[in-house]
């Protein structure tokens, strides 16, 4: 039982870790203007922890500029419905919805 409960902090220490990573890495391939390689960094937070909000936030960022819109919504949609309640995630998903509809609207 006691290795149980040592077992959980480490889990949580070492995705806290993973999480901070690959978010410094993103930030500064982003900052160099190397997107698809941020991306990479942001998808493979995504697949650990689907409804990361940071992630999110940076990948609609440069979905535009690698034109992967389409695909970050496959993946909004994939979270939103494992997560429906969680708010801020929906107004991120509002956000970039409207920011698309106010592209093509120019």
């Amino acid at each position: 039982m006691s290795t149980i409960a040592c077992a959980v902090p480490e889990k949580i220490n070492n995705l806290d870790r993973m999480q901070n990573f690959h978010i410094r890495q993103a930030e500064e391939k982003i900052s160099k203007q190397q997107f698809a390689h941020a991306w990479g960094d942001l998808a493979y937070i995504l697949c650990c922890v689907p409804n990361h909000h940071l992630a999110f936030k940076y990948m609609a960022l440069i979905a535009p500029k690698l034109k992967r819109e389409q695909e970050l919504v496959q993946y909004f949609k994939l979270s939103l419905e494992n997560y429906p309640q969680d708010h801020i995630l929906q107004k991120l998903y509002q956000d970039f919805v409207a920011s698309l509809t106010d592209k093509k609207s120019l």
